[in-house]
């Protein structure tokens, strides 16, 4: 058990993400936390002003203004990739009547994902 636990911690702070050091090193980070659900809450009243249907570069703000789910960007690239639908089947269609919302990049949580090179620089941290 205790090789388990060892094996655990030593992958952790082996990791290139360094988001729970930074969570209880950086006041700054953990304010980012409150600062980005701010800007996604500005983002849902946005979007959920604008008129009829909506598709978002971040889902989840479409979702909570109340949009429907109307296109799903990745699955229609996945059949792009695999030859079921051609490019030139999009022209023309449903996906130029939805119009997309580029949304801020703070709304997703890889906005706060923390890399060695970025902590080590805002810290001064040096493995």
């Amino acid at each position: 058990m205790n090789i388990a636990i060892a094996a655990l911690l030593l992958r952790l702070i082996l990791s290139p993400k360094l988001d729970f050091a930074a969570i209880l090193l950086s006041s700054k980070y953990r304010n980012a936390y409150d600062q980005h659900t701010e800007v996604f809450r500005s983002e849902v009243a946005r979007v959920r002003a604008m008129p009829g249907n909506v598709s978002c570069s971040a889902m989840s703000v479409c979702r909570d203004a109340g949009k429907p789910f109307v296109y799903d960007e990745f699955f229609v690239a996945q059949l792009i990739k695999t030859g079921k639908l051609g490019r030139r089947n999009l022209d023309g269609g449903e996906r130029q009547k939805i119009p997309f919302e580029v949304t801020d990049g703070r709304v997703t949580i890889e906005s706060l994902n923390v890399r060695l090179s970025k902590f080590a620089s805002a810290t001064g941290f040096s493995p």
